[in-house]
C-alpha cells in the first residue's frame, strides 16, 4: 500500500546527538517527532518488557529543566533502545518517523567515523614525526658519544715518557 505522506526531512541533529563517541536520542525528542505527549513516551518506556540488562545498556534516566525551572525526568536512548521502543509505534506517520530516525542515525555514524578517521590519520602523522625526531636525536646522541669516546681514548692512551727510553700509556 502506497503512502501519500511526504517523507519527513530534518537534519540528523534534530533526531539524534553525538556525545563521547556515542549516538543517542532522548524521550522528549521521540515524543516531539512522533506527536506524542512526553509522559506517554515515558510510560511506554517503563512498560517495555525487555530484560534488565537490555534496559540498563539502552535506557538511561536523565533530567532536564522545564520552562518552570523544575527538574523533570527524561530517558536517553541508544539506537537499540529507540528501535525497541519505536517497534510499538504503528501507522504510516510512525513508519515515516522511524525511517527518518534510522537515516539520521546512519548519517551521524558516517560523520563520526569521518571525524575518527581524520583523528586517526593526524595521530599517525604525529607518531611518524615523533619517530623521525627520535631517530634524529639518537643519531645526534651517538655522534656526540663517539666523539667523547675518541677524546677519552686519545687522552687515556696518550703515550707518556716515564723514564729515558721507556714509554707507557696513561691509564694502563
Amino acid at each position: 500500500m502506497e503512502s501519500n505522506l511526504v517523507p519527513y526531512v530534518a537534519p540528523a541533529t534534530s533526531f539524534v546527538q553525538a556525545s563521547n563517541g556515542h549516538i543517542t536520542t532522548d524521550s522528549r525528542r521521540v515524543a516531539e517527532f512522533f506527536g506524542k505527549r512526553h509522559d506517554q513516551v515515558l510510560k511506554a518506556i517503563d512498560c517495555l518488557n525487555c530484560s534488565e540488562s537490555f534496559n540498563r545498556h539502552n535506557f538511561e534516566e536523565i533530567e532536564y529543566t522545564d520552562t518552570r525551572n523544575r527538574s523533570q525526568r527524561q530517558i536517553r536512548l541508544t539506537r537499540d533502545g529507540f528501535m525497541f521502543l519505536a517497534m510499538g509505534f504503528t501507522g504510516p506517520k510512525a513508519a515515516q518517523i522511524k525511517e527518518a530516525y534510522i537515516a539520521a542515525w546512519n548519517q551521524m555514524e558516517r560523520e563520526l567515523k569521518a571525524r575518527e578517521g581524520d583523528t586517526t590519520a593526524r595521530l599517525q602523522r604525529e607518531l611518524i614525526n615523533a619517530q623521525k625526531r627520535a631517530v634524529k636525536a639518537e643519531r645526534g646522541w651517538r655522534v656526540a658519544l663517539q666523539a667523547q669516546l675518541r677524546l677519552a681514548q686519545r687522552t687515556l692512551l696518550k703515550p707518556q715518557v716515564s723514564a729515558p727510553g721507556q714509554m707507557t700509556f696513561a691509564g694502563v
